[in-house]
C-alpha cells in the first residue's frame, strides 16, 4: 500500500496512541480533543492510507518500525 507514511503531527499522533491500544477515548482524553474527533482524524487516516481498520494500520506502522509505540503506562 502507498502513501501510509502519515506526516501530518496530529494525525501520526493519533496512529500513535492507536498502536499503544489506546482507545478513542482515551486518545481523545489525551490530546484534549472530544472523541467523535478522533472519529472523525482516524477516518481520515484510514481514507488516506487505503486501510480499512486502524489496528492493521498501527500493525503494519510497527512492524515497519514507522512508529515505536510507547508501551509504558
Amino acid at each position: 500500500r502507498t502513501g501510509w507514511r502519515i506526516r501530518r503531527k496530529k494525525l501520526f499522533r493519533i496512529l500513535r496512541l492507536a498502536c499503544e491500544g489506546k482507545s478513542r477515548r482515551e486518545i481523545a482524553a489525551e490530546l484534549f480533543m472530544s472523541e467523535g474527533t478522533i472519529k472523525r482524524r482516524i477516518s481520515e487516516i484510514l481514507n488516506k492510507t487505503g486501510y480499512d481498520n486502524i489496528m492493521r494500520l498501527a500493525v503494519h506502522a510497527v512492524t515497519e518500525g514507522s512508529i515505536v509505540p510507547n508501551m509504558e503506562r
